[in-house]
C-alpha cells in the first residue's frame, strides 16, 4: 500500500467493481499482493506487515463478505503456501513460487 490516498481509491474501487460484478459473475476471484489472512512469521518488519494485514481486514474483507459472489482471495507476499476458510471464501496464500521461506 502506497499511502492513504491510494488505498482509499483502490478501495473505491474495488467497491465498485465488486457491485458490478456482483450480479453477472457466477464467482469472483480476486488477486493483490498483500496477505489478509495467513501464518505469521518473522520478517524484518513484523509490525509493519501486521499494519497492512489489519487494514486489509478492516476495510477489504467486509467487501468480499458483503458480495456473495467473491469465493476465492488469492496473495503473495509471504513466502509460504497457506489456505484458510472463512465466512464462505477461500483465502489462499501462494507465495512460495520464489521458494518458502524456512
Amino acid at each position: 500500500m502506497k499511502n492513504d490516498k491510494d488505498f482509499d481509491e483502490e478501495t473505491r474501487w474495488l467497491e465498485r467493481t465488486l457491485k458490478e460484478l456482483n450480479g453477472k459473475a457466477k464467482c469472483i476471484i480476486i488477486f493483490f499482493h498483500y496477505a489478509v489472512h495467513g501464518p505469521d512469521y518473522s520478517v524484518s518488519r513484523p509490525d509493519a506487515m501486521k499494519i497492512q494485514e489489519e487494514i486489509l481486514k478492516s476495510r477489504w474483507v467486509p467487501l468480499f463478505e458483503k458480495h456473495d459472489k467473491v469465493k476465492l482471495v488469492i496473495n503473495g507476499h509471504k513466502h509460504v503456501y497457506s489456505r484458510v476458510a472463512k465466512n464462505g471464501i477461500v483465502y489462499q496464500i501462494v507465495g512460495s513460487l520464489k521458494g518458502v521461506r524456512k
